[in-house]
């Protein structure tokens, strides 16, 4: 679940700068039609529906992922992304101090916060949709004794058809809206006209409206059923439901609505003189001044924006051309630009090597040549390189922890010799380890994988026992530990060693994630003298059952053990 609401965290935060653009646009745009208006909040719900979008450079989304899922439950120190550099110098460092994970904690802080969030979310979402579904129920048993326009008519035939003629001679309602009279009701407990229903939506209207009015408000009413206003609005409420914790959302649903009236009503008056509209203007008044409250749900004649609408109205000219041609070019441009991810940013003031980003400044132009080198090498390449700059190591090590004693070289090639360097050490790679390993993970059922990042895991050596149980070897340099994992497939694990006790109180449970999103938990014991670690976990792939065992025997003082958990996690990321 905390998976979903950080997804749909990340589509409302690169939403959001979307409403913040139609706000904006839809102000210098108030003389085009409100339709276009409603074209735009459109573009706002695509965003907000779909998890994918291409990559741009036109894009002006300045991040597509705000939050990353590795950065919460793994960085030492959380971030985010927000695609603007000084927004980011600003909130990453309060993040990072606040939420950093104690040395020895299995979890990050902000992982639990994210979990709790996730909750607190769905339970929002729930509210809203039972607030709407009540909202609808009381709705429909306030007009349990409505009685269709057809049998008031035949109560009051001489006046009524009177009227229905007089609306059709004014063009306001079509043969069509006359012949549907049977969807027309009146009921005396609904003070104000509007529309309930989907399916077969019904245009009601209180028992003792005018008839004056009654032709305005029958014209305006049916005008939603037709261009299905009355399946947009709940829909809205349903995004908004998903959406509720975010503050530009409500927003885009309020000014949603009321651009919705505003598209109605210029659908209706397009045709009528200044007496027409004052006329109608009217009707909209008279209407709004008996409603006394806003349902979510049906949408009513004199809902939102009254002073607006009337406004609007009075003053309809029916827009130039151009500015319609420069309306639909506008949206055009907001779709382009905000329906595209931004493309991943290439920082060039930064180089790569293993997981670490190291200022171009702080290297020598040699160093610099070397690693983009040594990056443009397949991996299994890379895991050959012993030889490295020894400005590298000058600085911070990995994960901020100590230096990391490695034999080092000056970079004195240049890129011709790396090269050079390349085929030379192409040429003495062990394939024959290469392809053991990978047979070895085939044969064995599952991919035996550990992080591959020299600085932290070195020395690794693999062997099958048997046909049940493979054996690594491994250094971990961040813990200062000889480590030895053993994997048992189908058979029991032996757990049994030498006299070493487990200290009950410093025990922790480590929780991971398969590539699938099956959940794995990592038991991790520490013995007494702090000299020992011990992670314990089980996997099923559906046809074998898996046990594994790491033991890990400590050899710094005061050492960060968390790394020895953190490569079991790495190792069940690659399960299926």
């Amino acid at each position: 679940m905390d998976k979903i609401f950080l997804k749909m965290l990340n589509m409302s935060i690169a939403a959001g700068w979307l409403i913040l653009a139609v706000i904006v646009v839809r102000l210098l745009l108030r003389k085009a039609p409100k339709r276009l208006t409603c074209v735009l909040w459109a573009v706002v719900t695509v965003r907000l529906l779909c998890p994918f979008f291409l990559e741009s450079s036109f894009s002006m989304i300045p991040s597509g992922e705000t939050i990353n899922a590795e950065v919460i439950r793994f960085a030492p120190h959380p971030v985010i992304d927000s695609g603007i550099p000084v927004l980011n110098e600003v909130l990453n460092p309060m993040i990072g101090e606040q939420f950093a994970p104690e040395p020895g904690v299995s979890v990050n802080p902000l992982d639990v916060w994210m979990a709790v969030a996730s909750i607190v979310w769905i339970v929002g979402v729930a509210v809203m949709v039972v607030y709407a579904l009540v909202s609808s129920l009381r709705m429909r048993s306030a007009v349990r004794e409505a009685v269709p326009l057809g049998t008031w008519t035949q109560m009051r035939e001489d006046e009524t058809l009177g009227m229905c003629a007089e609306v059709r001679e004014a063009g306001l309602l079509g043969k069509e809206a006359v012949a549907l009279q049977d969807h027309v009701w009146l009921c005396d407990a609904v003070r104000f006209p509007f529309i309930l229903g989907i399916v077969r939506p019904r245009i009601y209207l209180p028992s003792g409206i005018d008839e004056e009015q009654m032709a305005y408000v029958l014209a305006h009413e049916q005008a939603h059923v037709e261009h299905l206003d009355h399946c947009l609005k709940p829909f809205g409420w349903l995004l908004l439901s998903v959406y509720w914790f975010h503050p530009l959302v409500w927003t885009a649903y309020v000014l949603f609505c009321r651009d919705l009236e505003l598209a109605c009503d210029e659908r209706v008056v397009g045709g009528m003189d200044l007496g027409g509209r004052k006329a109608y203007s009217q009707a909209l008044l008279a209407c709004s001044l008996q409603r006394k409250m806003v349902v979510s749900y049906p949408l009513a004649f004199g809902e939102v924006g009254v002073k607006e609408r009337v406004k609007s109205i009075l003053h309809y000219r029916k827009p130039a051309a151009w500015l319609v041609t420069v309306a639909v070019c506008v949206c055009a441009v907001v779709a382009v630009c905000f329906l595209t991810n931004p493309k991943e940013r290439v920082d060039d003031s930064k180089i790569r090597y293993l997981d670490q980003w190291y200022s171009r400044s702080d290297l020598s132009e040699e160093t610099i040549a070397w690693l983009e080198w040594y990056n443009s090498l397949p991996e299994e390449v890379q895991l050959t390189v012993s030889s490295v700059p020894h400005d590298l190591y000058d600085l911070e090590g990995h994960g901020g922890g100590p230096d990391i004693v490695v034999e080092t070289v000056d970079a004195v090639h240049s890129i011709d010799g790396a090269e050079n360097m390349s085929n030379e050490i192409a040429g003495i790679v062990n394939a024959d380890d290469a392809i053991d390993m990978e047979a070895l993970s085939v044969a064995f059922g599952i991919p035996l994988q550990l992080p591959e990042n020299d600085s932290w895991i070195q020395s690794e050596e693999y062997r099958q026992l048997d046909e049940h149980t493979v054996e690594v070897d491994y250094w971990d340099d961040i813990a200062g530990a000889d480590c030895k994992m053993i994997v048992v497939r189908d058979d029991a694990l032996d757990l049994s060693e030498s006299d070493t006790v487990y200290d009950t109180a410093q025990e922790m449970t480590w929780m991971g994630s398969t590539n699938s999103g099956e959940t794995v938990y990592v038991k991790v014991q520490c013995a007494s003298d702090g000299k020992q670690v011990l992670g314990t976990w089980e996997y099923d792939s559906g046809q074998h059952q898996y046990q594994f065992a790491v033991w890990a025997k400590i050899s710094v003082e005061n050492t960060d053990i968390s790394s020895v958990p953190k490569a079991a996690l790495s190792l069940i990321s690659n399960l299926e």
